[in-house]
């Protein structure tokens, strides 16, 4: 058995090496027990794709369940994949919208290693949009206690256009992504 012939959320390891991995994703591996979210895409292990692998644990299969960076909910009829935790500056409440304000000006530059109370825990809805009432793809984000959906352009502005809806400020002299949730 190779890496890509494993599901989502096996964990396993490359004969003769102790390292284990975890498929996370369709396209991406991770090394466990290793601090930070550093994530290996495909090409990252594909020099090893045809090395045996041995399978330390399936995934659950359970309802509710979290397989690799998958969350599985409604015995998979809604999954989301889940991103890496940005740092959150503060907040805003403007009628029914909450702005964010980031660490950054773009949701990359506010990823930070570990989770904390003061980060935000996004997920992009892989299937089953229509059950959480978003557009497909769209992002969901969980901070403290709460859930957000990432507001839409036209949630923001009331007219419809493409893309996605961002601000950036300079707070403090350092550059800051504001972002709408609803």
């Amino acid at each position: 058995m190779t890496v890509f012939e494993v599901s989502i959320g096996t964990v396993f390891k490359y004969a003769g090496s102790d390292q284990l991995w975890v498929r996370a994703t369709e396209k991406h591996f991770r090394k466990v027990r290793k601090p930070g979210f550093k994530i290996g895409a495909g090409w990252k292990v594909y020099h090893l794709r045809d090395k045996p692998i041995e399978v330390v644990r399936l995934p659950d299969t359970s309802p509710i369940r979290r397989a690799g960076d998958i969350l599985f909910l409604s015995e998979g009829d809604v999954q989301l994949e889940y991103l890496y935790p940005w740092l959150v500056r503060g907040t805003t409440v403007e009628g029914k919208l909450t702005h964010f304000v980031l660490n950054g000006p773009t949701f990359e530059k506010c990823v930070v290693d570990a989770p904390s109370e003061e980060t935000a825990l996004p997920f992009t809805i892989v299937r089953g949009s229509q059950h959480l009432g978003r557009q497909p793809s769209t992002m969901i984000f969980a901070y403290k206690g709460r859930v957000y959906a990432r507001a839409t352009p036209e949630e923001v502005t009331g007219k419809k256009q493409t893309g996605g809806y961002k601000r950036v400020k300079v707070l403090d002299g350092r550059s800051g992504s504001s972002s709408g949730g609803s």
